[in-house]
């Protein structure tokens, strides 16, 4: 926001933004990647609730606002708040003298956000918004009748860069330009007339400046000033810094029902509020957001036809049942997906694997000798996405109703069955070939097998000697040249559930009677336990990170299931679809182990 800069009747937006691009640089200090900004100037916002239209004003008065949550505060991308890599920057030394509220932002260095860096030291982005708390509203009537609030007691939390934001003046200042040489006074009232010029006012305006011999700096004090005393035009903005535009409400709200539908987790400070209220409620919040006249007296038959007719009411229950069934995918998911690393896959064509060797040994270079050139050898493995899917409705009764029980179910229900399709395909791809998994296109011969020396040549039950047999045929692998010895430590232990038992006495510490009965793997492996598989087989697997055995890949920009929705059309209501986009290989044979158990 700017420098208790307001707009006149007659001078729209963009031409005082270009009067400080015109005569000001930009304030950014390449030296601490920091930016003095103005994040308010108080300016009244036009905005609506279900009681109607109002002008929300936040008084920077002294103790109106608090800046203890400022100091330090993240500065945001646009408000969003799904992860770190959002933040873009911090506050220090928040501050307001009355009219406006000033600081300095430190800018991230780091590399994902160099572009946005880059356009705010070049002037491109400059415009910010506030994400704030109110604790108390003060209502009157302003000077046409209409509604006004005003924050007398509230809190900035957070600073976010914007494309439009919802006080004008909220912007990244600009800092002072050195003023023409004084004896060049001719240059001075050039630059004079041309400010004047920028923001609107007569030339007998400049002329009286330039009979005062003023300055480049008085000139633009005094243009500012004329322009607050000509007048104020309120914009009306639909998107506001207090997060009541609609895609933020959207958010809260979402937030809000799937907590109450059982999602686990802390809920938004800011999405609390959205809590009690019914389907109903947050319907009619979104439509009086959006500005729709007359959702204050709406049947609830006709509310929900028209959020339904606008969007509004699919994008929150589409949103909300995301929330749902993830919680239940990853809650269902199996262990074998922590033994496997993950990936994406940009299409659905083959996605090939290629796995490179390790380097010859470095030679002696005799004086003058020639450094000669080294081999690396490769492999490669290959597997393919395909889709899955399901849709299932919610009827128009139930939303009249506001009974999103069924709904809750069969999100919750959507979201294991994403996760049992992929424990099944998974699990399947290890258990081929009677437990030896998938055949591997470099050899030609089971993922376990005698030739990878990664399979026991007699079944045993899990015990000191079988396991420390599985360990040092890990530590023996050979890499991809066979030769040079690559040292594979395992790190879990997979069994059936009827082996649980066993294989944690396997790895489990106690006092032993001598000294040679100490278990001498005790911790050495993590259990994990898969249902899914049958018989008395157990498996030693690397740590994915570092030796991958299995591989899994999401369609990227979709990991996971995704829900979409749309009205229904053969039936009355909504309809959801849940797609997942999903595949998985085997990549090498070095990082696993196997026993057929006995």
């Amino acid at each position: 926001m700017t420098d208790n800069l307001l707009l006149t009747r007659d001078a729209p937006v963009d031409d005082l933004l270009s009067i400080r691009a015109a005569v000001e640089p930009n304030s950014f200090d390449p030296t601490n990647h920091t930016v003095r900004v103005i994040w308010s100037t108080g300016a009244a916002v036009q905005r609506r609730d279900a009681g109607g239209n109002f002008s929300e004003i936040l008084s920077l008065a002294p103790g109106h606002v608090h800046l203890d949550r400022l100091n330090g505060a993240s500065v945001l991308d646009t408000h969003k708040q799904s992860g770190v890599r959002d933040i873009v920057g911090t506050v220090s030394d928040p501050s307001t003298d009355g009219h406006a509220g000033h600081a300095t932002i430190r800018l991230s260095s780091r590399p994902d956000v160099a572009d946005i860096v880059g356009d705010i030291r070049d002037g491109v982005i400059r415009h910010l918004s506030i994400g704030y708390k109110v604790n108390k509203w003060q209502d009157s009537t302003g000077p046409n009748g209409g509604r006004v609030r005003t924050a007398v007691d509230w809190e900035p939390r957070e600073i976010s860069f914007v494309a439009i934001p919802a006080d004008p003046g909220a912007h990244v200042r600009n800092a002072p330009t050195p003023d023409p040489a004084p004896d060049n006074r001719a240059e001075i009232n050039g630059q004079i007339r041309n400010v004047c010029r920028t923001a609107g006012l007569p030339a007998e305006f400049a002329d009286s400046l330039i009979d005062r011999n003023s300055t480049i700096e008085q000139t633009r004090a005094a243009a500012f000033d004329e322009i607050v005393r000509r007048g104020v035009r309120i914009p009306a903005v639909q998107i506001g810094a207090s997060g009541d535009d609609p895609a933020t409400l959207l958010t809260r709200m979402s937030a809000a029902l799937s907590h109450r539908l059982g999602v686990p987790g802390e809920l938004p400070e800011d999405a609390r509020q959205f809590r009690p209220m019914g389907l109903h409620d947050m319907a009619r919040n979104l439509l009086a957001a959006r500005g729709e006249a007359g959702v204050l007296g709406l049947s609830t038959e006709a509310l929900i036809t028209r959020a339904i007719s606008i969007t509004d009411l699919p994008a929150l229950l589409e949103s909300t049942g995301q929330r749902i069934l993830l919680n239940q995918y990853q809650l269902a998911l199996s262990p074998v997906f922590k033994l496997a690393r993950e990936s994406t896959n940009n299409d659905f064509r083959k996605k090939t694997n290629i796995r490179l060797g390790e380097l010859e040994l470095l030679e002696v270079v005799g004086e003058g000798g020639e450094v000669t050139h080294g081999g690396v050898g490769e492999a490669a493995e290959a597997y393919s996405l395909a889709t899955y899917g399901k849709i299932f409705s919610i009827t128009r009764a139930a939303l009249i109703n506001d009974d999103l029980g069924a709904f809750s179910s069969m999100s919750a229900a959507q979201g294991r069955a994403a996760a049992e399709t992929q424990n099944n395909l998974i699990v399947q791809l290890l258990t081929q070939g009677a437990g030896l998994g998938p055949t591997l296109q470099t050899d030609s011969v089971r993922l376990f097998n005698a030739a990878h020396g990664n399979v026991s040549s007699a079944a045993g039950a899990i015990a000191l000697t079988t396991l420390a047999a599985g360990v040092l045929a890990m530590r023996s692998q050979k890499g991809i040249d066979g030769v040079t010895p690559i040292n594979v430590v395992p790190k879990t232990l997979l069994v059936p559930a009827a082996l649980e038992t066993l294989a944690r006495q396997g790895v489990a510490s106690y006092y032993p009677p001598s000294a040679a009965a100490v278990n001498t793997l005790a911790g050495a492996f993590e259990v994990a336990v898969e249902s899914r598989l049958s018989g008395l087989r157990w498996y030693l697997f690397a740590d994915p990170a570092i030796m991958p055995v299995l591989e899994y890949a999401f369609l990227a920009g979709a990991p996971g299931p995704q829900m979409l929705s749309r009205a229904g059309w053969e039936h009355l209501g909504l309809e959801f679809r849940v797609i997942l986009d999903f595949g998985c290989g085997a990549l090498d044979f070095r990082g696993c182990y196997t026993n057929a158990g006995a």
